[in-house]
């Protein structure tokens, strides 16, 4: 079994740049690239691929079409579109089949996977029944029974072909409510419910100015790496990265293979900040972002004060917060009301929601329970 690595983040953040460079100089020639928007153009010229597949060029409806499926658009607006992205997927289906050849390549670049996701859910509609699914459109059942098995089974079949790595790219999105798109929130395009599961490592990459080369620093959304160490005569598994790489490389990767992060006292740069939770919020689990709340601002409180305790922490970052307005965070939320939209009716920002909540937990005013805001997230389409 294989491992896939996604790589999410804004236009320039240096996804195409970070997947064009995750085998070794030497193991080049062992990478196949399928390059769905023209991201690699100008780094084909630079690194002698084993193989460049120009996906982009088999579109012919323009940029607009491309545009909008990277923004999760519903991918086809007529009979024509539909037509073309089914003829997409069948193109590429039969490209992979005849130049991925069995044991040649080691690693498998997508760089992005929206359009071959939006040819799959074309193909999956346009071919009812043949896909696995009955028709019915209730409750998401063309996704969960058509376009997730067939996602699925499609990276298999790279892996049985002798492919160890499957790297994937995908745009970042606006996140919507009430037909609105929230100012500053967005999330990860692609199928998350799908590259989630599959992904070993998730990493979201963001420019970082203190990096005198340019390298971004990333998000660690998710890890599925660990280091086994001996303990007492038993196994403990050691977390490798920290949630946050300050300055993103896959040798860095390496380095934290071999040193991993000091969870109890991560160093500089390690944490999010408070925008950079915002940002990701609508991904984590309500105990994510407790805790990268709380993590986050222990360590400035450490930085500042040369110590630090969560109640101090979570009162830097409240302020002048007023005890009413506090209040009112914990009967929305005790009602019902997910953090996101309290935090956009109220006027706070999440952190400071999240740390009224994890204040009002500490000192039994509310149960720090309700809706997980990053359900219902994942594309459902």
């Amino acid at each position: 079994m294989g491992k896939m690595i996604v790589l999410t983040g804004a236009k320039g953040s240096g996804k195409s740049t970070a997947l064009a460079t995750i085998a070794p100089p030497r193991e080049s020639n062992k990478v196949f690239v399928v390059d769905t928007e023209m991201g690699m153009s100008d780094i084909v010229n630079q690194v002698d691929f084993g193989y460049y597949l120009r996906a982009h060029e088999r579109f012919d409806m323009g940029d607009r079409m491309l545009t909008r499926i990277a923004k999760g658009d519903l991918p086809w607006v007529s009979k024509g579109q539909k037509n073309s992205l089914v003829e997409y997927y069948h193109w590429f289906v039969n490209e992979m089949d005849i130049k991925l050849e069995d044991g040649k390549y080691k690693y498998l670049i997508i760089d992005t996977i929206e359009p071959i996701e939006a040819a799959m859910t074309a193909a999956v509609d346009d071919g009812v029944k043949k896909f696995g699914w009955g028709g019915s459109r209730a409750y998401g059942r063309m996704e969960t029974e058509g376009v997730r098995p067939l996602y699925e089974n499609m990276i298999e079949s790279f892996y049985q072909r002798g492919v160890e790595v499957v790297g994937i790219s995908t745009h970042i999105k606006p996140v919507w409510m009430d037909d609105k798109p929230i100012m500053n929130k967005v999330k990860p395009g692609g199928r998350i419910a799908v590259l989630s599961r599959l992904s070993s490592l998730m990493l979201w990459l963001v420019q970082d100015d203190t990096n005198e080369d340019g390298a971004p620093a990333a998000l660690v959304l998710k890890a599925r790496l660990g280091k086994m160490v001996a303990d007492n005569g038993g196994w403990k598994v050691q977390r490798v990265l920290p949630k946050r790489i300050p300055r993103f490389t896959w040798s860095e990767i390496d380095r934290y293979m071999e040193y991993p992060a000091n969870m109890a006292d991560p160093a500089s740069g390690e944490l999010p900040s408070s925008s950079e939770i915002d940002m990701i919020s609508e991904f984590l689990t309500d105990e994510q972002m407790k805790l990268m709340v709380i993590g986050a601002e222990m360590e400035r409180d450490l930085a500042r004060q040369g110590k630090g305790v969560l109640n101090n922490g979570i009162e830097s970052l409240l302020g002048d917060v007023s005890d009413e307005i506090q209040g009112e965070v914990g009967i929305l939320f005790a009602s019902g009301v997910p953090a996101p939209l309290i935090a956009k009716r109220i006027g706070l920002s999440l952190p400071q929601v999240r740390a009224i909540l994890t204040k009002m937990e500490s000192s039994e005013d509310v149960e720090f329970e309700g809706p997980n805001h990053a359900e219902g997230s994942e594309d459902s389409d």
